[in-house]
């Protein structure tokens, strides 16, 4: 079998292509409103009249997923300075299919996926967001924040010479996850 390992981040940018396509109108898309503070109504319609004005360069299949990767640039760029929280390396610019959303309380039962938020308008997604204290975080994050096993015992995992890189790591992670505060 032909298998490539891949980080999480780079998975999601191959899984992805369909972002890829449009990225120049989704990025074009908030240079549109760093201008001016339009409400969220404004801004859904927007996004309707970007996929009308683009309809000859947005497939009619593709255009219910372009809404969804508008709304989630908005949304990580507005909530949580386009960045991952955790490790701060991945940006709306550099890998927005990577960028996913974390429950600081994992525990809450009434927990919504982004399966289920993606159609949502904008403000209903920021207001969801926010009331499950959730953070923006890149998929690499993800599974390590979740990897608990990992974290015990990565001293039999790796090689001693990424210990310290790995305690490093989740210090950092860890104590950006829970400073964050929404704006």
């Amino acid at each position: 079998e032909r298998v490539n390992l891949e980080c999480k981040n780079c998975h999601s940018q191959e899984q992805a292509k369909n972002y890829y396509k449009y990225e120049r109108f989704i990025q074009g898309f908030e240079k549109k409103f760093q201008e001016g503070n339009p409400n969220p109504a404004q801004i859904e319609k927007a996004i309707g009249k970007l996929v009308r004005q683009h309809s000859e360069h947005i497939h009619v299949n593709d255009r219910p997923q372009f809404k969804r990767w508008v709304r989630k640039y908005i949304v990580i760029s507005e909530l949580y300075n386009g960045k991952c929280i955790a490790c701060e390396q991945i940006t709306i610019k550099n890998n927005l299919p990577g960028l996913q959303f974390h429950h600081r309380n994992l525990k809450n039962p009434n927990r919504k996926k982004w399966k289920k938020l993606l159609f949502r308008p904008i403000p209903e997604i920021v207001k969801t967001l926010k009331s499950e204290n959730c953070v923006g975080i890149c998929a690499n994050c993800q599974r390590m924040i979740h990897s608990h096993q990992f974290k015990k015992n990565h001293e039999n995992i790796v090689e001693s010479e990424y210990w310290d890189r790995i305690k490093l790591y989740y210090k950092i992670a860890e104590k950006n996850i829970e400073s964050f505060k929404f704006r």
